[in-house]
């Protein structure tokens, strides 16, 4: 991950806005609004940014078994054996494994911003 990048220089910004804006909740409680508004951006951009990973992780995947399978063909000398190849039971068992945990992460930052979400609404709530 590159910490200077565009998107990187916005989290930065944005968590910086959330933390005083969420410090200064004392002082104005409408703060709160803007800090939670903030924290579900960046739980938005998040999601976004390791869903589209995880998207570029499996096509790489796929290309890779197509890869294995055309030589896996060549190797018996039958065309038809690209569609039927198979990894052993556990190679697949840990590719399936890997993909899986690939998986785990927009979906946690799917879930941040749903907790996000229902901040947001119970600070509205109390102003």
């Amino acid at each position: 991950m590159n910490f200077k990048s565009p998107f990187m220089i916005v989290i930065y910004c944005l968590t910086v806005i959330t933390i005083a804006s969420f410090c200064l909740i004392s002082v104005v409680s409408a703060f709160s609004i803007v800090g939670s508004i903030c924290l579900i951006i960046i739980f938005l951009m998040c999601t976004y940014q390791t869903y589209i990973n995880y998207l570029i992780y499996k096509r790489q995947k796929q290309d890779q078994r197509m890869s294995d399978a055309y030589l896996y063909a060549e190797e018996i000398g039958n065309e038809e054996a690209i569609k039927t190849f198979t990894y052993d039971k556990k190679t697949e068992r840990q590719l399936r494994a890997q993909q899986f945990s690939k998986g785990l992460i927009p979906l946690s930052f799917l879930t941040l911003t749903a907790f996000s979400v229902i901040l947001l609404i119970v600070c509205i709530r109390i102003i």
